[in-house]
């Protein structure tokens, strides 16, 4: 007779190989005013299988690895069309392509821009979130409006944890940390490189609750 002693994998038990690596992307876009750049960066996600089992949970274990990939900004005054097109062209190339998604400021005018986005089909996932003065998240009719506070603080958490690290020579890295450190004083002069970063990272600290939305 069989017995639980019997499905404990052995080692070396091909039914039991671990999975391959499993690379997604989060993205943000900023849209940005006169004052401020458009922004976006890019988060990788991997999750890869550390060679051990766990027999209580029957499940072979991963270790995730956050990372910010890249930073860029748009030239001021750049027509949001032209964004939504630039957008849409960097999401259809690999690795992005069909392995992304993508938050997108809603706020103010954004949501046009959302519009154009959705309309040029690219090859990813799109998530309109509104950026409010609320005290809540919230997600009602395929849009997220989540307070401004929560956003950043939510990146500050992962960047100060550790969760979330930024790749070497990641263009912008600099002025990001500036931003970073200097939010919310007198110093700050520009926010658009944190607001893209923190709505990225809001996506991959949040997958899970995202319903409907599937890479």
């Amino acid at each position: 007779m069989q017995t639980i002693l019997d499905l404990i994998p052995a080692a070396g038990d091909n039914r039991f190989r671990p999975e391959p690596p499993s690379v997604s992307y989060f993205a943000g876009l900023d849209l940005g005013q006169r004052r401020d750049h458009t922004a976006l960066a890019i988060l990788e996600r991997n999750v890869a299988p550390t060679g051990e089992f766990d027999n209580a949970a029957w499940q072979t274990l991963t270790r995730v690895d956050l990372r910010m990939r890249h930073l860029g900004r748009m030239p001021l005054d750049t027509p949001y069309t032209a964004i939504a097109e630039a957008v849409a062209a960097r999401m259809e190339k690999p690795p992005l392509a069909g392995r992304t998604m993508l938050a997108v400021d809603a706020t103010g005018v954004g949501l046009p821009v959302v519009d154009h986005l959705k309309s040029l089909k690219p090859p990813c996932r799109i998530v309109p979130v509104i950026i409010s003065s609320g005290d809540h998240p919230n997600w009602s009719r395929g849009i997220w409006s989540v307070p401004r506070r929560e956003l950043v603080a939510n990146l500050q958490i992962m960047m100060e944890s550790r969760a979330l690290a930024v790749a070497r020579r990641t263009r912008h890295a600099k002025p990001f940390e500036e931003e970073l450190s200097c939010f919310g004083t007198s110093a700050s002069l520009h926010d658009d490189l944190v607001f893209a970063a923190a709505l990225a990272a809001f996506l991959a600290r949040n997958f899970g609750a995202l319903r409907g939305y599937r890479l």
